[in-house]
């Protein structure tokens, strides 16, 4: 049996996270994470970038159509939600942001 963490809501539902590794470091407040997660019964690995002062957490919005692998200068290029709400972010130097 895999071990997870305890269920993560999100706006789909909710998941649970196996294993998370940092690919990138953009400030002492925000990180790109590669996180191997479980959705339902589907096991995948999709970015994340998470922003520790907050604790706002966003994903790219089309989970099959993530580059492999996903790098930092990936970043820009694709369209961003927040993981709790659904709602879509915007970008901000280069980083996804909510509105306020």
């Amino acid at each position: 049996m895999i071990q997870t963490s305890d269920p993560i809501p999100f706006f789909g539902g909710e998941l649970r996270i196996i294993n998370a590794t940092e690919q990138h470091t953009f400030s002492d407040v925000c990180t790109l994470m590669s996180v191997e997660l479980i959705e339902g019964d589907q096991e995948q690995t999709i970015p994340m970038i998470f922003y520790q002062d907050t604790g706002t957490t966003y994903c790219p919005s089309d989970w099959q159509s993530i580059p492999a692998p996903f790098t930092a200068d990936d970043v820009p290029g694709t369209r961003w939600i927040n993981l709790h709400t659904g709602s879509p972010a915007i970008m901000l130097d280069g980083l996804p942001r909510s509105l306020a």
